[in-house]
């Protein structure tokens, strides 16, 4: 496949577009059995610090062990029960650098997103009363006033703009590493739709108009716990030499055509992202020439 060798991290995220790989056992989780999976000597436990780096591959949870509530039960892969606890660990690797299978990836995506909303949701908005976990830490009951409160997910948008020319924008924020570009993404704001969101954020962020938008597909990104909607824009060769960043939060950015991307990348000029984030799957559609949009 065209630049593989550039995308680092794991080797397969297609799963986000089928059927989970990861159960996530609603009926276990009302009922309470998830104790059970976690005494069973076939629960697994990842560990994740306070910067978010993750450790599982040798954590499993020995038979007989008593579960704690500050374990959150993730799911079942196979006849395997998932686990998630913010922990000291080791020997941590980010996300977006972790080799790992998609159920895998599912696993410790899912278990950093339930972690950092724990880290925000420790006492009620309603009268500051401590929120305990429930149904095995999906769920939190204000101790005090009793109302329940549940895992937030936050849209955002992530947009490949293309020319005329078949040529996308790539650009460099200023607290990544030299080098390194990506797609533009924001956050949809209150009162706003995804797409509102894809045009506001590319006049924002590098003063373009976009002509054309069409929607790629979806993927969880836990930091803190957004879902990262893709799409597609086709903007005229006119706007694209008004293209320009805030110098700032966007240091730099600029259009590439394909050859141009597969050089400078093999030269280390440019940084692509990595198969974690779902920018990867949309310069790598490019790439191959699949884009969703004409």
């Amino acid at each position: 496949m065209i630049l593989d060798q550039f995308f680092k991290g794991q080797s397969g995220v297609n799963s986000w577009y089928a059927p989970a790989l990861l159960d996530h056992a609603q009926d276990a989780r009302a009922n309470g059995e998830y104790e059970d999976f976690f005494a069973s000597g076939k629960a697994r436990l990842i560990k994740v610090d306070d910067k978010n780096l993750i450790e599982f591959s040798s954590h499993k949870v020995a038979a007989g062990t008593s579960y704690s509530s500050d374990c959150i039960f993730i799911g079942k892969i196979k006849d395997e029960y998932w686990f998630a606890k913010r922990d000291e660990i080791k020997t941590g690797v980010a996300l977006r650098d972790a080799e790992l299978s998609d159920a895998e990836l599912q696993a410790a995506t899912s278990a950093i997103a339930i972690l950092n909303w724990w880290d925000r949701a420790k006492y009620c908005p309603e009268c500051t009363g401590e929120i305990k976990p429930r149904h095995g830490g999906f769920e939190g009951e204000c101790e005090a006033c009793n109302k329940l409160h549940f895992p937030r997910t936050d849209p955002a948008v992530i947009v490949a703009i293309l020319d005329e020319d078949e040529r996308i924008y790539l650009a460099h924020n200023s607290m990544w590493k030299k080098n390194q570009v990506s797609i533009l993404a924001g956050f949809v704001e209150s009162g706003e739709s995804a797409e509102q969101a894809c045009f506001r954020e590319v006049e924002e962020e590098a003063k373009l108009k976009i002509n054309k938008l069409t929607f790629f597909g979806s993927q969880p990104w836990p930091f803190p716990r957004s879902l990262m909607l893709g799409f597609f824009a086709r903007i005229s060769n006119r706007d694209a030499a008004k293209a320009e960043t805030d110098g700032t939060e966007l240091e730099w950015g600029d259009f590439y055509t394909r050859e141009e991307i597969i050089e400078l990348a093999k030269s280390g000029k440019l940084i692509l992202p990595t198969k974690a984030s779902i920018a990867s799957r949309m310069l790598k559609a490019w790439l191959e020439g699949q884009e969703p949009i004409r």
